[in-house]
């Protein structure tokens, strides 16, 4: 009794990620195409695969942002906040491996601010401005939209800066020199040094009896009273901030006023 077995013949088709392989008997494949190849049954008869292989190739994103300070980007599970190269290998649709690699640019806005007398200047070039009134809940300072702002009222103030299309808002600044008017008499008294940080002396072109010193803020409030008798005076910042304040003496004269800076 003769028995002819049927030819084995199976066709696959088959997905594979770009750096796998396929092993199909002997051989292994690593590219897209079709292949068949000779195997042996169980019964030693040949068998025969055809494989229609498909090599899906590497997914490789490269990107270049841009974000403002303070803001983030979520790449897969990793976030980044600064400037740099990151690499980040995600798994795609497919089950593949999918690379981004991300170029990130870190916008940093200017908000330094030069301050001369009552004037503020934003460093900030190539941008625009909003002034604000830090005392009056950050409100915009109506039509203060230059570069350089002058306060016309003694308050803090800062500025809204938009360069590069971010937006960043300066520190406050405390103006307080704004009413202070000198009435001064040169030869009379001299304060030196002045400004200063921690005391400055007062001397007087002559020997005082009795005479009454005393220091006051900008809108004019008396923050100390000192009598003394003498040529000098030694006058401590004590609790006073940094600010321009007013020296004023009652004298045979009249009274008269010279301003002081405590440095910060």
């Amino acid at each position: 009794h003769l028995t002819v077995l049927p030819a084995i013949v199976k066709n696959q088709t088959l997905t594979i990620c770009s750096g796998q392989s396929l092993a199909v008997g002997t051989h292994t494949y690593t590219s897209s195409g079709n292949y068949t190849d000779v195997l042996t049954s169980y019964k030693n008869c040949d068998s025969t695969v055809t494989t229609h292989l498909t090599v899906l190739p590497a997914i490789v994103k490269n990107q270049t942002l841009t974000i403002c300070s303070g803001q983030s980007l979520a790449v897969g599970t990793h976030t980044y906040t600064s400037s740099g190269n990151y690499t980040d290998v995600l798994t795609s649709v497919h089950s593949c491996d999918s690379i981004v690699i991300t170029q990130l640019f870190v916008s940093q806005v200017d908000t330094s601010v030069s301050v001369s007398s009552n004037t503020l200047t934003a460093n900030a070039v190539s941008a625009t401005y909003q002034w604000i009134n830090c005392n009056n809940g950050n409100a915009p300072v109506t039509n203060e939209t230059n570069q350089s702002f002058t306060a016309s009222a003694n308050g803090n103030y800062a500025v809204i800066v938009n360069q590069n299309g971010c937006s960043d808002t300066s520190s406050c600044y405390n103006i307080i020199h704004i009413g202070i008017k000198e009435n001064s008499s040169a030869s009379f008294f001299n304060i030196y040094p002045n400004p200063f940080t921690f005391q400055t002396t007062v001397e007087f072109s002559q020997e005082q009896k009795n005479t009454n010193l005393k220091i006051l803020d900008d809108l004019g409030k008396e923050l100390k009273s000192i009598n003394f008798s003498g040529k000098k005076i030694i006058i401590e910042k004590g609790e006073l901030p940094p600010g321009i304040y007013l020296v004023q003496v009652k004298t045979e004269l009249g009274i008269i006023s010279k301003k002081i800076i405590i440095n910060k």
